[in-house]
């Protein structure tokens, strides 16, 4: 005997719940027990005969049925070359897309111009563009009347008292017409209008009609009627019937625009 005093010792557990390595045996035993009864129920099932699991079904086939669509309708490759056909319909297209773009710049184009376009009425003289003209011949009259003295060295007071008032009054009063007429005749046939009318929206005769020699003539005219009857009296009877006289004699009606 040894004198080992741990020699007999055993570890055991205080209660039975900690003994979980004598458990194992009842699983074993269990397990080989139903070893029998799987092995029984594998051979229970029938198995399918040969014939079924070689046979399938036999694969049906759909018929493809292909979609044709005309040759025209098919769009072409970028390098292939364009048939006949297309080519007349790309050139038909073309104009009827050329002859629509024309057709709508057209009616813009007049849109545009009737838009644009002033409209004009006959009128009569006015009383305030008679006024601004009258001062602007009487500046150029003066600027006249200095001009020639500076050239000719003429003393004017002295004029008065050798010649007579009365024919220095008449020299003024004949520089104060050809002034006017020249005013009236370059604004008019270059412009359309004086100052004064442009001032107050009138003008003599369309804008169309500036520029040519029946237009001219035609301000010329009434030019020559409206000094030779002493300047006022043609607008002051116009003024009072409300109708352009001078114009209807001469042509060139004078209009206001609206």
């Amino acid at each position: 005997m040894s004198n080992d005093p741990f020699e007999e010792f055993e570890f055991r557990p205080l209660t039975e719940g900690l003994g979980f390595h004598k458990k194992s045996e009842p699983r074993q035993a269990g397990r080989s027990a139903a070893e029998p009864a799987r092995f029984e129920l594998n051979n229970g099932i029938p198995e399918a005969p040969t014939q079924l699991k070689d046979s399938r079904l036999p694969e049906i086939e759909m018929p493809q049925t292909q979609v044709r669509r005309p040759v025209a309708d098919l769009p072409t490759k970028p390098g292939s070359k364009p048939t006949a056909g297309t080519e007349t319909v790309d050139e038909i297209l073309k104009t009827l897309q050329n002859k629509r773009k024309l057709e709508f710049q057209e009616h813009g184009s007049k849109r545009l111009d009737q838009s644009t376009a002033p409209a004009f009425r006959t009128s009569f003289p006015d009383v305030s563009s008679l006024i601004l003209d009258s001062m602007l011949v009487t500046a150029g009259t003066l600027a006249c009347m200095i001009i020639l003295l500076m050239v000719t060295r003429v003393d004017l007071f002295l004029l008065l008292n050798q010649v007579g008032e009365n024919t220095v009054f008449l020299g003024l009063g004949l520089m104060f017409a050809g002034v006017a007429w020249i005013y009236l005749a370059l604004c008019r046939v270059f412009l359309g209008y004086t100052p004064g009318e442009w001032v107050f929206d009138q003008r003599v005769g369309l804008p169309a009609q500036l520029g040519t020699t029946v237009y001219a003539g035609r301000v010329l005219l009434r030019a020559t009627l409206v000094i030779a009857t002493g300047m006022f009296l043609l607008p002051l009877l116009s003024m009072i019937v409300r109708q352009d006289l001078a114009g209807k004699i001469s042509g060139a009606e004078l209009l206001r625009k609206v």
